[in-house]
């Protein structure tokens, strides 16, 4: 637990911990060493990036809730599989998932919330299909599993939806802007709206 008025930052340094990892800062924290850790509770305070690099050291990273309101965005680069089970909360700022080994699930009480743009990338699928309020949305996946998203917006713009292992569904409450290329070459697409816009040559499955 590091609580504190400022920011954190690793120079050099890791955090192991099967565990439980809480952080609370000011204007930001960059955990970007060799850390392994097994869960996550983070709040940013009003100005600054939260960002963690981190390979889980036994079944995968549980991200319990990280909160950054203050529009610095959010930042988790991750091997061993993503479980989020509680509120990723960004305020204007953009979150970005990156899973280098498997796959990015939400679970019980999980959901992203961010009036900016959520970008994942998985190598297993991502299943996004919690309470999600985001704005804008781009995903890739490269080997096996789907992407999917539920999701309230109005609209929800995607920017570039690509699964090469799986099926692309997107179900928002509001209207869907398609505005880069849907690309699944193995499943289906299927994108639910109050209404869906796509721009010309879009889609490809």
């Amino acid at each position: 637990n590091f609580p504190g008025g400022g920011n954190i930052i690793e120079s050099g340094g890791l955090i192991s911990t099967t565990g439980l990892l809480t952080t609370s800062s000011y204007s930001g924290t960059t955990l970007n060493g060799a850390n392994s850790i097994g869960s996550l509770t983070a709040n940013n305070g009003t100005a600054g990036i939260f960002s963690l690099i981190n390979t889980a050291p036994v079944s995968g990273l549980i991200v319990n809730s990280i909160s950054n309101p203050g529009g610095g965005g959010i930042s988790l680069t991750n091997t061993g599989g993503i479980s989020i089970v509680g509120s990723i909360a960004a305020g204007i700022g953009a979150v970005s998932l990156i899973e280098t080994s498997g796959a990015i699930t939400e679970t019980g009480l999980g959901l992203i919330s961010t009036t900016g743009l959520l970008t994942t990338s998985s190598v297993t699928g991502a299943s996004l299909t919690g309470a999600n309020t985001v704005t804008s949305f781009t995903a890739y996946n490269s080997t096996s599993g789907s992407i999917a998203l539920t999701n309230t917006a109005a609209p929800l713009n995607t920017t570039g939806i690509s699964s090469y292992g799986g099926n692309v569904t997107v179900s928002n409450t509001g209207l869907i802007n398609v505005n880069g290329i849907v690309y699944s070459p193995t499943g289906l697409v299927s994108l639910t709206g109050s209404g869906v816009t796509v721009a010309s040559a879009m889609i490809i499955d």
